[in-house]
């Protein structure tokens, strides 16, 4: 409902949640001006059927028809929560922040919704060299060097005797 929208803070108020808590979930600036589109006056619902201009009564049976209008198959409605997940991680975003915004009560639950695939995987390992972290974790003496390269130690030959 529109009453649960607030476009100048910048959030929603999910009240009836699986939890039977209410949350507040912020907005993004795409989504802000999506919600921000002129609607009639004394429109209660943010979606409605354009036909009878009543509300949705089962957001799954419209997902499904405008994912096979897109010509989309195998898509559920609630692969989009696994996919806001995994694309904030994807993003830099702590798993605490998104366990918050999915509304889940550990990151037990919270770290099945997040899939991450070979190149974000690689690209995790590669932000070490990139940063200039742990490059070589110690140097010959066994003490601690962050951040730096170790040069290989140069033998004399002469000196071995």
């Amino acid at each position: 409902k529109w009453i649960n929208v607030d476009l100048k803070s910048g959030i929603i108020k999910v009240e009836f949640t699986k939890s039977g808590k209410t949350r507040i979930v912020p907005i993004n600036q795409a989504l802000r001006e999506m919600l921000s589109r002129p609607r009639s006056r004394g429109e209660v619902y943010v979606f409605t059927n354009p036909d009878s201009k009543d509300r949705f009564r089962e957001i799954k049976r419209s997902f499904r028809t405008g994912c096979r209008k897109a010509g989309i198959e195998g898509l559920r409605f609630h692969d989009l929560r696994h996919t806001f997940a995994s694309r904030l991680v994807h993003n830099g975003v702590d798993i605490g922040t998104v366990r918050k915004l999915l509304g889940h009560s550990t990151l037990l639950i919270t770290q099945r919704y997040i899939h991450s695939d070979e190149t974000t995987l690689r690209s995790a390992v590669g932000s070490l060299v990139k940063r200039g972290d742990l490059l070589h974790p110690c140097d010959m003496d066994g003490r601690e060097k962050f951040g730096t390269e170790i040069q290989a130690p140069v033998i004399n030959a002469t000196s071995m005797n």
